[in-house]
C-alpha cells in the first residue's frame, strides 16, 4: 500500500502442505482480486494456448527494505513489558521476520519453535488448527513456565493463540480482547465478526461501546465489509485478524503483539481474560457429506424458518432465545458445514443431534 503498485502477486498455499501452490492476487489499493473482481477475466486468459504480448511492458525489481519498514511500524504500535510465550513459526514466512522483530522487545522471553524456513513443513503440518500441528506448543505450554503461546500459519496471515495450560483459545475470544484494548482510544468504533462468532463476544464489544456488524466467511468479504463500516478491526474464526491501520489487512504479526501487551500490562493469566466469554456453550464446526447440498439447505429452511429468527447472509442461519445455528454449504466441497451454540449443554447436545439427524436424513 505505501509503494502504490498497480497489483501485487503472492506466491502461498496459504495453511495447505507442501504438494499445494498457488496465488493470491492484489489490485490497486490493496483490494483483493476475487472471482467477481477479476478471477474470471484471468482465468479465461489463463485457458487460452497463447498469451498476447502487451504494448507496455511493467517492471521486477527487489525490494531489499519492505520488512524492514513493517517491522519499524509494528514498533510504533506496541508498548511491550514483561512476558514469556512460546512461538511456533511452523517454519513458514514468519521465519523471515519472527527473529529480528522480537530483538527490539528485551522483556520479552520466547521459546521458538521451527524459526529456520522449511518450505516442506517436516515438523508438523502448516495449518495450526489441526490437533496435530498443535503438539510441540502444548508439550512447552504444559511445563508452566509460558504466559501463552501462538502458532503462525504457513504463509503467516494466521495466527492460533493457547493459554497458558496449553489450551486453544477461540479466535473470537481473542477478538474481544483485542477490541476491549483498541476502543479505548477509538471509541464508538465498529468491529465486524464472522458470522459464526459467539454471541458472547458481540455482547461484550457492545458493552465496551463499539458497534458490531456481521459478515460472511472469508477474507474477500471481511475486507469489504472492514472497508464499508470503516470498522476497527475484524476477525475470522480461523484466526485471521483484520485492522483499520492496516488497510483493513490481517496483521497476525499486530495481533500477536497487542495480545503481548494485553498480557504484560495485568498479572491476570490469559486462561482468566477470556474466561467471562465463555458463557455460551459451543463446540467446533462439524462437516456432512451430502450428495445434494441445496437440497439439505432448502429441508433445514422449510423446517426452522417458522420458529426462529432466519438470516440468510451466509447460508442459513437460525436464532432462538437459548440456542442458534448455522448451515452453510462449502464452495469447493459436497459439504455442508454445522456450527451451533446454546445457553446449556444440555440444549447444545440436543439440538446437535436433532440436526445432524435431520441433515443425514435428508442427504
Amino acid at each position: 500500500q505505501e509503494y502504490g503498485p498497480d497489483g501485487g502477486v503472492m506466491v502461498t498455499a496459504s495453511h495447505n502442505p507442501p504438494e499445494y501452490n498457488g496465488f493470491k492476487i492484489r489490485g490497486r489499493n490493496t483490494e483483493a482480486i476475487a472471482e467477481d473482481s477479476g478471477l474470471r477475466e484471468i482465468q479465461k486468459l489463463a485457458g487460452k494456448k497463447e498469451f498476447v504480448r502487451g504494448k507496455k511492458l511493467g517492471g521486477i525489481s527487489e525490494n531489499k527494505e519492505g520488512a524492514d519498514k513493517y517491522i519499524g511500524y509494528l514498533l510504533k504500535k506496541v508498548k511491550l513489558g514483561a512476558s514469556r510465550v512460546v512461538v511456533d513459526a511452523a517454519g513458514g514466512s514468519t521465519t523471515l521476520v519472527l527473529p529480528k522483530l522480537l530483538s527490539y522487545f528485551p522483556g520479552i522471553q520466547y521459546r521458538p519453535l521451527f524459526f529456520e524456513p522449511d518450505g516442506s513443513f517436516s515438523r508438523h503440518n502448516p495449518n495450526p488448527l489441526k490437533p496435530e500441528s498443535q503438539d510441540y506448543i502444548k508439550e512447552d505450554l504444559k511445563t508452566g513456565s509460558f504466559d501463552f503461546g501462538v502458532i503462525f500459519d504457513g504463509d503467516g496471515d494466521r495466527v492460533v493463540f493457547f493459554d497458558e495450560f496449553g489450551n486453544e483459545v477461540r479466535a473470537d475470544f481473542i477478538l474481544a480482547l483485542l477490541a476491549e484494548e483498541l476502543l479505548k482510544e477509538r471509541p464508538k468504533s465498529w468491529v465486524v465478526l464472522e458470522l459464526t462468532s459467539s454471541k458472547a463476544v458481540e455482547e461484550r464489544i457492545r458493552e465496551l461501546g463499539g458497534k458490531v456488524v456481521r459478515s460472511k466467511v472469508g477474507f474477500v468479504n471481511m475486507t469489504k465489509m472492514m472497508k464499508k463500516k470503516r470498522a476497527l478491526l475484524g476477525g475470522e474464526i480461523s484466526g485471521h485478524f483484520f485492522f483499520r491501520d492496516f488497510g483493513n489487512n490481517e496483521s497476525s504479526m499486530y495481533a500477536f503483539l497487542k495480545m503481548l501487551e494485553i498480557v504484560s500490562q495485568t498479572p491476570r493469566k490469559l486462561s482468566h481474560l477470556v474466561k467471562p466469554l465463555q458463557k455460551y456453550v459451543n463446540g467446533p464446526q462439524t462437516n456432512f457429506e451430502v450428495e445434494n447440498k441445496q437440497a439439505v439447505m432448502r429441508a433445514v429452511e422449510k423446517r426452522y424458518a417458522k420458529s426462529g429468527n432466519i438470516s440468510k447472509l451466509d447460508g442459513i442461519s437460525v436464532e432462538f432465545p437459548d440456542w442458534w445455528f448455522n448451515v452453510r454449504p462449502s464452495n469447493t466441497e459436497p459439504l455442508v458445514r454445522l456450527t451451533m451454540e446454546a445457553s446449556t449443554r444440555e440444549i447444545f447436545d440436543a439440538k446437535q443431534r436433532e440436526l445432524s439427524e435431520f441433515i443425514r436424513g435428508v442427504s
